[in-house]
């Protein structure tokens, strides 16, 4: 031993929790494990450090959060539900407008507006 040197930092006699992670030669990584009291099994290299959630450093606007992509499908089909309700709408307009005018209304038109006010009923 050299004196004046720490016998007790990551050497091969460490006895401290070590990472778990192999090197590429097939060795054990020399680092310490992050948090082994807690459980804890690798390093900060081999991703033993990164932090969960909002306090993560990368966390932006929780848009691809799990919580977030679960919610989707119920967002998207609520949004179409709506877009499909705007149409209907525009579509009713543009009929009524063809009984404003002095020419009488078709059959054709009252049963199409018909069908888009049942349509419109069962979206609501």
């Amino acid at each position: 031993m050299t004196p004046g040197l720490p016998t007790n930092r990551f050497g091969k006699n460490w006895s401290g929790k070590r990472c778990l992670a192999r090197t590429r030669a097939g060795g054990q990584c020399q680092k310490p494990a992050w948090r082994a009291a807690e459980g804890g099994r690798r390093c900060n290299l081999h991703g033993g450090l990164s932090l969960r959630g909002k306090e993560h450093p990368g966390y932006v606007n929780g848009a691809h959060t799990k919580q977030a992509i679960a919610l989707r499908p119920s967002k998207t089909a609520s949004a179409r539900r709506s877009m499909r309700r705007v149409v209907i709408a525009g579509e009713i307009c543009s009929l009524l407008g063809m009984f404003a005018g002095p020419h009488k209304p078709r059959r054709r038109v009252a049963e199409r507006l018909i069908a888009l006010e049942a349509e419109l009923r069962s979206l609501l």
